[in-house]
């Protein structure tokens, strides 16, 4: 997003008193060390360009991939095999879903995910272990955020052992007519 449309999201977001993300559910269950990529990549400036999965057997890491190329990995940033997913211009994040609560060195871990976006392309599955199955969806009318969940790094290991989304809900039309006609408030497929 632009310069001047970034300054036409910060009026928009002074008018409506602050845009703010809701969550979805999280999958899998753990007490450890929480990540929200929404607050902490401080992406209120940031344009989310695509997401990267690191997986073998199971979801070693998980990060968000922003159009100046940033982005905090959770969970081993060198375990399994990487696999980006790109956006297409106007697309987005619908949906995540696959296996969690999988044992893995004695921590419940996300053992199977598949990436759903709103033009209907399909990544995944990264992972193959056993679990329980779940499926999370952004609301109808929101837009795709960041992830939250829970991450483990140790000498041996690192996995992702809960995840869910985060996302903004906004009035399209509203929008649309605050910010000029602008449209998608993500520009390159994103949101922020």
């Amino acid at each position: 997003m632009g310069k001047n449309n970034m300054d036409k999201m910060g009026a928009i977001g002074d008018m409506l008193g602050g845009i703010k993300a809701e969550y979805t559910q999280i999958a899998g269950s753990s007490t450890k060390k929480k990540f929200d990529t929404l607050q902490d990549d401080q992406v209120s400036n940031k344009e989310i360009r695509g997401v990267a999965v690191r997986s073998g057997g199971i979801v070693d890491a998980i990060y968000v991939i922003y159009a100046d190329g940033s982005g905090t990995v959770y969970g081993n940033p060198k375990g399994g095999t990487e696999h980006k997913i790109m956006l297409d211009d106007g697309d987005n994040i619908k949906s995540i879903s696959g296996v969690s609560d999988a044992n893995y060195y004695d921590n419940r871990v996300i053992s199977k995910l598949v990436i759903e976006t709103v033009n209907g392309k399909k990544y995944g599955p990264f992972g193959s272990y056993g679990g329980k199955a779940f499926s999370i969806s952004i609301p109808e009318g929101a837009a795709f955020a960041g992830f939250v969940g829970t991450a483990l790094i140790t000498d041996k290991h690192g996995c992702v052992e809960s995840l869910g989304m985060s996302y903004v809900k906004a009035d399209a039309d509203m929008i649309k007519g605050l910010m000029g006609g602008l449209g998608n408030m993500g520009g390159q497929g994103g949101l922020l």
